[in-house]
């Protein structure tokens, strides 16, 4: 039941599909709407992981810095990448957006990669290169809530099976809990926490 009302919406509401050259500008429009990824009431999560990243600086326990200048990777640079767009206007717009890359990749590698994260398994899928990172879910304010999210990460999740991937890994924040919540239900489990300025990122895997 639960696939068949999600294709349902797919179909009636929006439909995912792969990334297009010409999509530059709405990507943007997205990344400038869903820059804060947090909501009124997540404000004292906020401040708790503000402080439990504060204790960890001071200690240096699993805590780096963010670089002086942040670095840009394109999405042509991850392995694969999905849009999200609604069918009630045409197409145009992109109400949300994942991408796929892969542990060990140095192109598409960041400050919040799974190889800054000192996890035990990181050097070694760094190795195999047959493990996918989850990266830049966004989903426009409007449009959460409505399968969105799970169509985008459904789709990731059923293409790297297919491509011979091991299994994925993603973070998030300790604050983001809708999007925590949405990973344990597609079946990812916590593996391990690290500290990034004053961020918590809780690092979840999902084996093949």
């Amino acid at each position: 039941m639960r696939a068949a009302l999600l294709t349902t919406k797919m179909t009636e509401e929006f439909r995912v599909r792969r990334l297009r050259p010409e999509d530059d500008v709405q990507l943007e429009a997205l990344y400038a709407r869903t820059r804060n990824p947090y909501r009124e009431e997540d404000a004292g999560a906020v401040a708790a992981m503000h402080c439990l990243a504060l204790q960890a600086r001071e200690t240096g326990c699993r805590w780096s810095a963010l670089p002086a200048e942040a670095r840009n990777v394109s999405e042509a640079e991850h392995r694969a990448f999905w849009v999200a767009v609604p069918l009630a206007n045409g197409m145009l717009e992109i109400i949300g957006t994942v991408g796929l890359r892969i542990v060990g990749d140095s192109r598409s590698a960041d400050a919040d990669s799974v190889e800054s994260s000192g996890l035990p398994s990181a050097e070694k899928w760094k190795q195999t290169a047959d493990v996918g990172e989850v990266r830049r879910l966004r989903v426009l304010p409007e449009w959460r809530r409505r399968g969105v999210a799970t169509a985008l990460m459904s789709e990731l999740i059923s293409w790297s099976a297919t491509a011979g991937l091991r299994g994925l890994v993603l973070n998030t924040t300790a604050a983001q809990l809708p999007a925590l919540a949405l990973y344990r239900s597609l079946g990812f489990r916590e593996i391990g926490r690290s500290y990034l300025d004053v961020y918590e990122l809780v690092w979840m895997h999902l084996p093949h």
